[in-house]
């Protein structure tokens, strides 16, 4: 996004950036994704998970948690792993 934005342009510009994200579904996955690894998760001895939700008609992400936290573990999940 950066390389195509003029670095030039006034900070006053009217610049508009749309996402397909859901912020209400975005908080919920993560709050889920971490609820999940705390309990059952924890259990099996399971410590990362990702979580893409993606709406099937039109295929826009509606949100996407990639890891449990980003400062402690940085690779994430739902866009790095193979």
């Amino acid at each position: 996004m950066r390389d195509s934005i003029d670095e030039r342009a006034p900070a006053t510009s009217d610049l508009v950036l749309r996402t397909t994200l859901d912020s209400r579904l975005q908080a919920a996955v993560e709050a889920r994704l971490d609820a999940m690894l705390a309990g059952p998760g924890r259990a099996a001895d399971v410590s990362q998970g990702a979580v893409v939700a993606i709406d099937a008609a039109s295929g826009a992400v509606r949100a996407m948690a990639g890891g449990r936290d980003y400062r402690t573990s940085p690779f994430n999940r739902a866009t790095q792993a193979r």
